[in-house]
């Protein structure tokens, strides 16, 4: 039920600015603003869900929130939106919608690397470029870029559903059960 709630309401979104691919970005540009100021600071989350703070006490610190990161005018309007339908804990969910129509509408995959912190940009590039050239010049791929710590070696790719997993663990594991095999 909310995920379909939160692709109406991303389809809404999304059809107000459709006409201009500039204004499209702008707004996944401003969700991304949002989600990420929401996750530096859950007090905001707690301050516009709590049941005893009035309504518009709640909306007048969201407006002065959403003015001073400079979001544009229609996405802030978009938002409050959802606070008047008493939808705010869908933003998230909305905003994946979002970006999920846009990709749809645009032929463009969600792509994830997950890489060493050492690893180098040409090395990031390369294989971008070998996951491009395996899907093939009619789909774009939009990274997201990981640095993981823990991962002491190699990478690991997500496309879609599928992971392409090239970590050193994951080749020490392949490598000590084909031993076990013999």
């Amino acid at each position: 039920m909310s995920s379909d709630l939160s692709r109406r309401y991303a389809l809404a979104f999304l059809k107000q600015v459709s006409s201009d691919v500039s204004r499209v970005k702008l707004f996944l540009e401003n969700f991304q603003l949002l989600e990420s100021l929401l996750d530096e600071y859950p007090s905001i989350s707690v301050f516009l869900t709590h049941p005893k703070i009035d309504f518009r006490e709640k909306k007048l610190v969201f407006m002065q929130i959403l003015s001073a990161i400079k979001l544009e005018k229609d996405f802030i309007a978009s938002v409050m939106t959802l606070m008047d339908h008493g939808r705010f804990s869908l933003l998230k969910s909305v905003a994946e919608a979002f970006r999920l129509l846009f990709r749809e509408e645009n032929n463009i995959l969600a792509g994830e690397i997950e890489i060493t912190p050492n690893t180098s940009s040409e090395d990031l590039s390369y294989i971008k470029s070998l996951f491009g050239e395996k899907l093939g010049s009619d789909k774009k791929i939009d990274w997201k870029v990981t640095e993981i710590g823990s991962l002491m070696a190699g990478f690991r790719v997500r496309l879609g559903d599928t992971l392409y997993d090239a970590s050193l663990l994951c080749q020490l594991q392949k490598l000590k059960s084909s031993s076990a095999e013999h």
